[in-house]
């Protein structure tokens, strides 16, 4: 005890309160920690509340793919319901019920596309009368076309016309005939001839008559009544080099899409030049009925 007092007068003035502060500290410290652990008591986290949000979001999940369920399977009914109605049976073109067509398997803007043609004074004289509308697909005409019955009246009549009037009429050249020319033509005004001639220079030519159906306005009735009036030169058609064609010379046909063209630059640049016309179909966006379309334009060498 002794040594500790003579220890204890030994230090400084400046040492001891050092010496008090710190013990002072400590002992509070030791006194804050018992009681911050009286006053701070961990309560229990409550999931009940969380466990019930849970529990509704995944009824509401549940309810959700019932119903996405329910209404594929009401789609795919359906789908399989048209396509039961679907009946292929021998019909005349002329004047058929709607009822029947919609048994063929047009739908109702194709119908009335067709009863539109009828109401002005359309009529279907040979099998491929009815491809000529721009409503029915080449698919869908290779469907019909065997259950197609004409009567012989039909058959016997010709659309072209009169002599006296085709002989005074001579047959133009698509490719060749100016605005003059075609306004000449029955049922083509100015307006006709200008976005005819306008389409023929954004194609490049005409490879067949069928085309002017192609331009805005210009239906299957227009067309029947030209048809035999008009010819057409493909040789006279201007191609486009498919290894060499930039974008901009590849856009003018209507035939596809943007997206498609650019896949087409991209797979010639990492695969090289395409050794045919044909080649097309291996960049996997053109397809066979858009090729018959394009290849008259194109060329690969």
């Amino acid at each position: 005890m002794k040594q500790f007092l003579r220890l204890w007068f030994s230090f400084s003035r400046k040492e001891l309160n050092g010496i008090l502060v710190l013990f002072v500290f400590i002992v509070l410290l030791i006194f804050s920690n018992f009681y911050l652990e009286r006053i701070f008591i961990n309560e229990p986290i409550d999931f009940k509340k969380f466990n019930t949000e849970i529990a509704a979001f995944e009824a509401q999940c549940s309810q959700d793919s019932k119903l996405e369920v329910k209404q594929g399977s009401k789609v795919s009914e359906k789908k399989v319901e048209v396509k039961r109605s679907v009946k292929l049976f021998a019909f005349n073109p002329n004047n058929l019920s709607e009822a029947d067509w919609k048994l063929l398997g047009l739908s109702d803007k194709q119908i009335h596309v067709i009863k539109n043609y009828e109401s002005k004074g359309g009529h279907f004289y040979r099998k491929e009368d009815l491809k000529k509308m721009y409503s029915i697909s080449a698919e869908e005409y290779a469907r019909l076309e065997p259950y197609i019955t004409l009567s012989s009246k039909e058959k016997s009549k010709s659309q072209t016309i009169p002599s006296n009037k085709a002989q005074q009429m001579k047959i133009i050249e698509l490719n060749a005939s100016d605005s003059l020319a075609l306004v000449g033509l029955p049922g083509i005004g100015p307006a006709f001839a200008t976005r005819i001639i306008k389409y023929r220079n954004r194609l490049g030519g005409f490879y067949q008559k069928e085309q002017l159906m192609e331009v805005y306005g210009l239906d299957s009735m227009k067309y029947s009544s030209v048809e035999n009036l008009i010819k057409v030169d493909a040789s006279t058609i201007n191609k486009v080099n498919i290894n060499s064609a930039e974008f901009s010379d590849l856009k003018r046909f209507p035939y596809w899409s943007y997206k498609q063209i650019n896949v087409l630059l991209n797979y010639r640049k990492q695969h090289g030049s395409f050794k045919t016309v044909d080649d097309l179909m291996t960049t996997g966006v053109i397809d066979k009925n858009t090729l018959v379309k394009l290849a008259p334009y194109l060329l690969s060498n």
